[in-house]
């Protein structure tokens, strides 16, 4: 009989995983640690220039707005220490701000 093996999810899945929850009204702020900010940001459209979730707001230097991370951060997607790790290197704090995907990774 062959053994089965045990799919585990890849970053983005989980991230988008959390988001439908947070979306549907449940504490997701303890799994928020677990989640990549990068992929946590991108689980939410961006409000500044308005791409989709998944899509980068900036593909050279690949990049997101500081909004769309404060988002995924309201949404209890982000934790206070990933989203200190997205603040870190900044000097200015503003939603229209470019965060390198380096940054986060």
């Amino acid at each position: 009989m062959p053994e089965t093996t045990e799919r585990k999810q890849v970053p983005q899945e989980r991230a988008g995983e959390l988001a439908k929850m947070a979306r549907a009204g449940i504490d997701v702020s303890g799994a928020a640690d677990s989640v990549n900010p990068v992929e946590a940001a991108r689980c939410c459209p961006c409000g500044m220039c308005w791409v989709p979730p998944g899509t980068p707001c900036v593909r050279s230097p690949e990049g997101d707005h500081l909004g769309r991370y404060v988002r995924a951060r309201r949404k209890g997607l982000l934790s206070d220490n990933a989203m200190a790790v997205v603040l870190g290197d900044l000097g200015v704090v503003a939603n229209w701000l470019i965060v390198p995907a380096a940054v986060t990774s």
